[in-house]
């Protein structure tokens, strides 16, 4: 409506004047707010472009939580808006910058935000980048793999991406390697799996992640190493054993998600 047009408006003239900046709190919950609103309107790119500065002059090393929160407010937002590019951007510079652990629940609502978001834009793979590297630091503190529900959402969040760069082939890479199957534990060895079986939603969310990727075009994309150009029929080959080891059945929806995938 015209009047909720001229509050967004009022709002951006306030925030660029105000002399405040946004702590961790303020951040999270303004982006996230902003979830349902159309960035094709000028008064909501307009609102962005005054938000923009403020989150940029923060010292503060925002939580993990807020970041995922933030991020996960992104999913009507397509990357093809300068606005959206600039945030990203400026976002991807404060995760680049936290010394925290990103957990499951951070890594996979901060991945459903992008849902919409191409990896052709360098923004979005700057924050790929960075997601990337805070799975490897998860990893490698020892934190328990990921849920199935959490691998699902976070391949569901790749819907967009092309998987032709490197940024994105590494995503891939971190988290085939949150795939857990049989394992040796305790004294004696014993071969146990752990608890990461894929519900019918699960595969169906996984699959339907990965439909704008090409696994033969891959193989042979010239902008990968060869290592990277493995590594989405590596995610497959685990997704399917994900399948064949799973006790459910696949419901009507699930495996239409999974085929359009």
């Amino acid at each position: 409506s015209p009047i909720f047009l001229q509050l967004l408006e009022t709002l951006a003239i306030q925030i660029r004047i105000s002399s405040c900046v946004l702590n961790g709190r303020a951040f999270s919950n303004a982006l996230n707010g902003m979830g349902g609103m159309s960035f094709e309107i000028p008064q909501v790119q307009m609102l962005l472009r005054s938000l923009i500065p403020k989150i940029e002059a923060s010292n503060e090393e925002y939580a993990p939580i807020a970041i995922g929160s933030a991020l996960n407010g992104f999913k009507q937002m397509s990357s093809k808006h300068l606005e959206v590019e600039l945030l990203l951007n400026t976002i991807a510079g404060k995760i680049e910058s936290s010394t925290k652990i990103y957990n499951e629940m951070t890594i996979s609502s901060s991945l459903q935000g992008l849902l919409n978001m191409s990896d052709n834009n360098t923004a979005v793979r700057r924050v790929l980048a960075a997601l990337t590297k805070k799975i490897d630091q998860y990893k490698a503190h020892g934190q328990p793999p990921f849920s199935a529900t959490s691998l699902a959402h976070c391949l569901a969040g790749l819907r967009s991406m092309s998987g032709r760069y490197s940024e994105t082939a590494e995503l891939i890479r971190a988290l085939s390697e949150q795939f857990v199957f049989n394992v040796d534990i305790g004294e004696g060895g014993v071969s146990k799996e752990k608890n990461q079986e894929f519900r019918s939603v699960d595969i169906g969310r996984a699959l339907y992640g990965l439909q704008n990727m090409n696994a033969i075009s891959i193989t042979k994309e010239k902008t990968l190493n060869e290592a990277q150009r493995g590594y989405l029929n590596t995610l497959l080959d685990f997704i399917a054993q994900k399948i064949e080891s799973s006790v459910g059945t696949l419901r009507e929806r699930d495996l239409g998600d999974a085929l359009y995938g």
